[in-house]
């Protein structure tokens, strides 16, 4: 092919892409333009320099098609390897600008209830509504029929015995013994707890701890629900944190659960505080009270109970775990609630996914997920800057803004609702002077910080007193952490009925113990404070019976004489000290 068959070829082509931008035959809808782009191409401010260029499109016969699937994600993960000197495909929600101003406010669906004054019940009364009584029925049921089923034996069990179970367990969580067995050993008894329950039989409740009956369900179920063995306990705690106050901002994030035993359920979360164990989703308040659970049981299980919301939401099944961990709970408070969490969670999809549905979402963003990175400062900028230095983008159709704000490193963090402005002052520790000092903050950043953690503050509730069990069986771990649960949700409830009636709240250690006494002793309120301090009138009339002395002091010299005792201690062997 000579030089002028080309060059007539090339004129023939250029003739062709004139006439088919002259034509009226333009495709609008979003779909046409997914259909002739490759996927994940992006645009900056610097790749167009007029309007005009932005509504220009170049279209290849050899480009690559792209399904209808990625029609969300062409703005969400845009592909990183671009160069300068390349037309790309222009988007609108790929162009971001410089707003310090962005706000936005989501009207909240709530209704307004009639103002009661808080009344302050006992602290068993705030547990009895996490542990309903067909909890305890079933516990005792199902707990005799394993033990029968595996030695044969009956075990006589009663509901009451227990609940003297579960507060025993409560009582040993407080005091810590390093073994089991002390609290019913003679030097180190502990009264409250060997009086009651004999060690053989507390050992015998424990290890056949169950509250579902493996023979009734079927196999379906069990493929269908990994956690058909705790599922009744699991609904009924989570049945009371449903019913509990909506705040206005919540947080959600991932709950260990201590385990190390052998099970499918168990993961590895390297940077957690309990790094091996059982995991669960929770949502809580910024005061640390559980509002909702989802027990993690796989990705695809995550992505089942989303769909099962209702929210009928495009590509559920390409959802990643953090998105999915989040849009589980949204039906579970109103709409316009804040939600918060951490750089797991946050991704630019789910963002725009928050602000559709109407709620806030804000949250710490990792750097390879930051949309069009090369517009903010680079780190090297916000170093000479010094501490409290800011930068912000806010796509052009408001979706979200993404903040990078310079303390002793830099911090991304993505919102849907909250920019730069206002700034405020915070408190830092300055190791060149030695001294604290004040820094600006963004609006984003402080209210990240007070409305994020609330899930670490119901683990540190847990950690203090957690329920001790070295066992293989992730069940009865499970049960266990459920009602440690159970209890610290209990007292976070009490302290804030407390504060809005003005009266003094007792600690959790105390709140714990008095509901330990309640459950072993059968009452439904507990004593008096009065009496918890005192002995009782009947212990000051009772003759105190002395132990008798150790074998040392027995056989040294002539000190220790058998006496002469009175014929209804004939039997009973007793010596003295001889002044």
């Amino acid at each position: 092919m000579d030089t002028e068959e080309i060059l007539r070829l090339l004129e023939a082509s250029e003739e062709e892409e004139e006439d088919e931008e002259e034509g009226d035959d333009w495709p609008t809808a979003s779909l046409e333009a997914t259909e002739l782009f490759p996927h994940g191409t992006i645009i900056t401010e610097t790749d167009t320099e007029d309007e005009s260029q932005v509504d220009e499109v170049e279209s290849s016969s050899d480009a690559p098609s792209t399904s209808t699937a990625h029609l969300d994600d062409l703005a969400v993960h845009p592909s990183p390897n671009h160069a300068s000197n390349q037309r790309r495909v222009v988007n609108r929600s790929d162009l971001f600008h410089r707003d310090s101003h962005f706000r936005k406010m989501f009207p909240a669906d709530t209704d307004e209830a009639a103002i009661t004054e808080p009344t302050v019940v006992s602290p068993v009364e705030y547990f009895s509504g996490y542990i309903s009584e067909e909890i305890w029925n079933a516990l005792t049921l199902e707990t005799q029929k394993k033990h029968m089923s595996e030695t044969g034996n009956p075990l006589a069990l009663t509901v009451e015995e227990m609940k003297t179970f579960i507060g025993i367990t409560f009582v040993m969580s407080v005091l810590k013994y390093p073994r089991q067995h002390m609290y019913w050993q003679k030097n180190f008894r502990i009264k409250l707890i060997a009086d009651c329950m004999s060690r053989k039989k507390y050992e015998l409740i424990r290890s056949n701890l169950r509250v579902v009956d493996n023979n009734l369900t079927t196999p379906a179920k069990k493929k269908m629900d990994k956690v058909w063995k705790i599922r009744p306990l699991l609904e009924s705690v989570r049945g009371r944190c449903l019913e509990l106050d909506r705040p206005c901002s919540v947080s959600v994030d991932e709950m260990m659960i201590p385990f190390t035993g052998r099970s499918k359920l168990k993961v590895f979360m390297p940077r957690k505080p309990t790094p091996n164990g059982l995991k669960m989703f929770a949502l809580a308040a910024p005061d640390g009270m559980i509002l909702d659970l989802e027990f993690y049981q796989g990705k695809e299980e995550l992505i089942a109970s989303v769909e099962r919301t209702g929210l009928n939401l495009p590509h559920v099944e390409k959802m990643t775990l953090g998105e999915a961990g989040v849009l589980r709970f949204v039906k579970s408070v109103p709409q316009g609630t804040s939600f918060y969490f951490d750089r797991f969670f946050t991704t630019p999809r789910l963002l725009e996914i928050m602000d559709s549905l109407g709620m806030g979402a804000t949250g710490t963003l990792k750097k390879n997920l930051v949309p069009n990175l090369s517009s903010l400062k680079t780190e090297k900028q916000l170093k000479k800057g010094g501490r409290g230095t800011v930068d912000s983008l806010v796509r052009d159709d408001n979706a979200f803004s993404v903040t990078v704000w310079y303390d002793s490193k830099p911090i991304f963090i993505a919102s849907n609702e909250h920019g730069i402005n206002p700034v405020s002052e915070c408190k830092r520790w300055s190791k060149k002077d030695h001294k604290h000092v004040q820094v600006p903050r963004p609006r984003v950043v402080e209210a990240y910080n007070t409305n994020m953690g609330g899930v670490d503050v119901a683990d540190q509730v847990l950690f203090y007193y957690r329920s001790k069990s070295r066992t293989a069986k992730f069940s009865v771990r499970t049960i266990l952490h459920l009602f440690d649960l159970a209890c610290g949700n209990s007292w976070l409830e009490y302290r804030h009925d407390c504060q809005k009636a003005g009266t003094k709240a007792m600690d959790s250690m105390m709140f714990k113990m008095q509901i330990a006494e309640s459950l072993i002793s059968g009452q439904l309120s507990c004593q008096p404070d009065d009496a918890t301090d005192s002995e009782s009138d009947e212990d000051h009339d009772r003759k105190r019976v002395l132990p008798l002395p150790s074998f040392p002091h027995r056989a040294t010299h002539a000190l220790h004489m058998p006496t002469s005792l009175p014929k209804y201690t004939e039997r009973r062997r007793s010596c003295f000290r001889l002044e």
